[in-house]
């Protein structure tokens, strides 16, 4: 991932060489190449992490003849698309890198251009005609960006690190958030806070405009709730996700570099890995070398896998490498996991992960792919809500009750509990759950020996 920083002083005044050079040395770690640019009162800087084939050709900031500046972190997945609908646009060719193609895509749609990029990106574009700031992260929010305002400067980065180096930002705590946090209910990127008071996170699907007057933010992605897919059967289901999942991971090898998939013995990630090989056979010009790691566990433990990996590599007729874990704990690189993670957040793996990720650069990739999550689009729960709108109560009471048969280690009552809140923040109007909180409270006053945050 590449790094961006940029600010604007819109009373006037000019942007310190100095000052911007420390804003972008805050993300040096996101990528080795250092870009600056400078013109009055604007400054944008990018630490570039070349990844494709044709980031080789690759410069930013980037400047368009129309005196629009971009930077941008990201992989763009619909490069034809994008060519057939730039075509006559000034220097846009098959190989043209990615920035190329999204500053092109601006001068020709506008802030409308947003809507036609399909990848993972942040970017920003400061458009010296109309004195306009662009903004845009991409739909998931795969890719970060941050921002703030202190008096009339408007400052950007894709780290909150390289915000806070600008001498006028207070690293204060959010009251707010911390304590959802303390009380279990983190919603950092639902309505774009920050552990940080006063920086906030761009919204996935989000673009965020900035003018000498002011800022407006407007969603230009959302899911259609309204749209169904349908076919005649369960293998026709099956058959259309495959498709989806070889076009995601097809996707994720375009790079220069060898790409390194973390296998398990868990369908996620093994998947992942197994079609990525079957690609990589069948275009072997097209896609880079491909690299299987996988954590060592002593043999007959609960957490030995071998079995299953085994199995992997004869499927695949590969080799998958061993990564021998160290110790964990919580506490171990505290240090560094906070200032990586930017919250109060604690991962007893962190050590292991971090010496994992330092492997796989030794290795020479700089792709890795995971099966992180995978339960939450294969195993979601909130399907059930459809079941009820449609009626379907008995359905959705069955599945509910087949829940706990798949996870023997989690309580009934947990599965029922979940959809029971889905159930109310789906169908009760969010200015009213607020006072849904407030009652729920008042009919269940704890005891007056509990401690203060169980009242």
């Amino acid at each position: 991932m590449s790094g961006l920083a940029g600010l604007w002083n819109r009373a006037g005044q000019p942007v310190e060489e100095a000052l911007l050079a420390r804003l972008a040395e805050r993300v040096a770690h996101r990528g080795q190449d250092a870009g600056l640019w400078r013109d009055g009162p604007v400054g944008l800087a990018c630490r570039l992490f070349r990844l494709t084939p044709e980031s080789a050709r690759e410069a930013q900031p980037l400047a368009h003849p129309s005196g629009s500046v971009l930077i941008f972190d990201g992989r763009l997945d619909n490069r034809e698309e994008l060519v057939r609908l730039l075509r006559g646009s000034v220097g846009i060719t098959p190989d043209s890198p990615d920035p190329a193609l999204v500053l092109a895509a601006y001068e020709a749609f506008g802030e409308d251009f947003a809507g036609r990029l399909n990848g993972d990106f942040a970017l920003a574009v400061f458009d010296r005609r109309r004195r306009r700031l662009v903004l845009a992260r991409d739909a998931l929010g795969v890719r970060p960006l941050y921002y703030t305002c202190v008096g009339q400067t408007f400052l950007f980065a894709s780290e909150i690190k390289a915000l806070l180096a600008h001498p006028q930002v207070s690293p204060g705590p959010d009251d707010d958030l911390l304590a959802e946090f303390l009380l279990g209910s983190p919603a950092q990127d639902n309505h774009g806070q920050t552990f940080f008071a006063g920086i906030s996170s761009l919204l996935p699907g989000h673009l965020l405009a900035v003018t000498p007057d002011g800022m407006s933010a407007r969603r230009y992605w959302d899911f259609d709730p309204a749209r169904r897919i349908r076919f005649k059967s369960f293998p026709d289901y099956a058959e259309a996700f495959r498709g989806h999942f070889e076009t995601a991971v097809r996707r994720r090898l375009r790079s220069a570099y060898p790409v390194a998939v973390s296998v398990s013995g868990g369908l996620d990630s093994s998947s992942i890995f197994c079609v990525a090989e079957t690609l990589r056979r069948e275009e072997p010009q097209r896609h880079p070398a491909l690299l299987g790691l996988t954590y060592s566990s002593t043999d007959g433990s609960p957490s030995d896998e071998s079995p299953y990996l085994a199995a992997i590599a004869r499927a695949t007729g590969t080799v998958l490498e061993r990564f021998a874990p160290g110790p964990v704990g919580f506490l171990d690189g505290v240090d560094e996991a906070v200032w990586q993670a930017e919250a109060p957040m604690l991962d007893g793996m962190w050590n292991n992960t971090r010496a994992f990720l330092a492997h796989v650069r030794e290795r020479g990739a700089r792709v890795l792919l995971a099966g992180h999550w995978g339960d939450h689009v294969l195993f979601e729960q909130t399907y059930l809500i459809d079941l009820v709108r449609r009626g379907a109560w008995l359905k959705a009471g069955r599945h509910l009750r087949e829940f706990p048969r798949w996870s023997t280690d989690t309580h009934p009552r947990l599965f029922q509990r979940t959809f029971f809140n889905d159930l109310v923040r789906n169908h009760v109007p969010e200015a009213l759950l607020p006072l849904l909180r407030r009652l729920r409270s008042s009919l269940s006053r704890p005891k007056a020996d509990r401690p203060w945050y169980a009242r």
